[in-house]
């Protein structure tokens, strides 16, 4: 409870009707407060409410999958049925594996490069072209390039890189002659440098995709 007395508050002036009137409203406010209380007094006195869930079976027809493991099944609801399928044999030539066996058709061996050169003379041009008029199959056909080089030692540091470097410089030079004279569509290889006494040049093999086995 709050008391006004007359007087000067704050510099203010407050007179014996305001303060019965500020009375009456803090009177009323505390009865609605008391009341309040009262009602959550009586709320907190009560047992707790149970919650019913209404629980449906699943319709004739529907997915039985979907009906809940508490739900008591219902004699409208099919049975879940065991669907056998039978396993279709796959078709007897999707399991044969077919393997083609690459054959040499032609093979062209050339040895007289001039020591530490990878030009191609004119006498191993000649002989190449004499190797590319074996008819062709473009989508059956490869070249294998193997590079030879001599056996002399190289001065300087790692000689036998300096060989196989040489080697590649001579396989790259026939890939450049067979795509000029062929096309450039070639299916070419290259094996590793051999290395042969007082030989320098190059062998070509051509291969050809067999026939089915």
């Amino acid at each position: 409870m709050v008391y006004w007395l007359n007087g000067n508050l704050d510099g203010k002036t407050v007179d014996q009707a305001q303060v019965g009137e500020l009375e009456s409203q803090i009177a009323s406010y505390e009865e609605e407060i008391a009341g309040l209380k009262r009602e959550n007094s009586r709320l907190a006195a009560l047992p707790p409410k149970e919650v019913l869930v209404e629980k449906e079976c699943p319709a004739a027809g529907s997915d039985i999958m979907t009906q809940s493991a508490e739900c008591a099944p219902c004699p409208e609801c099919p049975k879940a049925e065991t669907v056998v399928t039978a396993e279709t044999e796959p078709d007897a030539k999707s399991k044969q594996v077919t393997f083609h066996k690459p054959t040499a058709v032609a093979t062209m061996v050339c040895t007289k490069m001039a020591i530490g050169k990878w030009d191609m003379p004119r006498s191993c041009l000649k002989e190449l072209q004499q190797f590319l008029k074996t008819s062709l199959d473009d989508t059956s056909d490869f070249f294998v390039i193997t590079p030879i080089v001599d056996t002399r030692r190289y001065k300087g540091k790692q000689p036998e890189l300096k060989q196989a470097g040489l080697g590649q410089y001579r396989a790259e030079s026939v890939k450049k002659e067979l795509t000029q004279k062929v096309g450039p569509n070639l299916h070419i290889f290259q094996k590793k440098t051999m290395q042969k006494h007082e030989m320098r040049g190059f062998v070509v093999e051509l291969y050809r995709i067999g026939q089915a086995e």
